[in-house]
């Protein structure tokens, strides 16, 4: 989200906020609300394609990436997370999801869920709190917001901050892990991780 952009640079977290196909700036050949809902389901692809993008920037670490998912676009970003082991952390604004969705979360056992809804978002207090309980996480979290989608960030005294202190704990505090080989003095070849903690 671009309300976190600024919060998370000054604390050495890269983010990339993008406008969907069919939307925004990638408005294209045709509009999101008229997609069919084969066209809705490709909406994965551009979570997919971003994470792509940012694993190649420089300075990034690729195997340390969260994902912010609003409303509809939730779904796509937990399937993807329970796909892609680079995702440490999920964050759902005013989500809605399915059962795969939330079977996605389910699955992926070593990864945080951070679930905000807003007051005005009644419809949508069953998914957050269902996305917010399937997760086994230790650090995953719920939080009940003014607002609805990220506007949640403009009504909500302090919203910026705990969601950027949240993601500074599950992503900063992972480290790098990396695999290793050395030797032994007699000869063995050993492999291994190494795990540097975060600063």
């Amino acid at each position: 989200s671009g309300y976190l952009a600024g919060k998370l640079s000054k604390e050495g977290v890269a983010s990339l906020a993008i406008d969907f196909r069919g939307m925004g700036s990638s408005l294209g050949k045709k509009e999101a609300v008229a997609f069919s809902e084969k066209e809705m389901g490709e909406l994965r692809r551009d979570v997919q394609a971003a994470l792509r993008y940012l694993s190649t920037v420089q300075g990034i670490d690729p195997s340390r990436m969260a994902i912010l998912g609003t409303g509809l676009s939730s779904q796509f970003a937990a399937l993807e997370a329970d796909e892609n082991p680079a995702v440490k952390a999920l964050v759902l604004l005013s989500a809605t999801m399915d059962e795969d969705s939330l079977a996605a979360i389910s699955y992926r056992s070593d990864m945080p869920v951070l679930s905000i809804v807003g007051r005005e978002d009644k419809g949508r207090f069953e998914a957050a709190s269902q996305a917010f309980s399937r997760s086994k996480h230790f650090d995953s979290d719920f939080i009940v917001a003014q607002g609805h989608g990220t506007s949640m960030f403009s009504h909500t005294q302090g919203l910026e901050e705990k969601v950027v202190a949240w993601l500074l704990h599950n992503l900063k505090g992972i480290g790098w892990e990396r695999e290793v080989t050395f030797q032994s003095e007699d000869g063995w070849q050993l492999r291994g991780r190494v795990r540097i903690p975060g600063e």
